[in-house]
């Protein structure tokens, strides 16, 4: 197929194949993608709503 997805320990990889795939995922979807890791101290810390390390949310936008 045109997505592979590779599960190495501690390095999850997707591979995509085609430029159709990259748009599809990245224009399309891209909701569904563009996010940041969770960031479990700064949130314990109270510094979730900090913007360069806010979640992709309506507050962000």
């Amino acid at each position: 197929g045109d997505i592979l997805y590779l599960d190495t320990p501690g390095n999850p990889t997707v591979v995509l194949n085609s430029a159709q795939s990259a748009a599809d995922l990245f224009e399309k979807r891209s909701r569904n993608y563009s996010d940041r890791p969770d960031f479990t101290m700064m949130e314990l810390a109270g510094w979730e709503n900090m913007m360069g390390h806010m979640r992709y949310s309506d507050p962000w936008r």
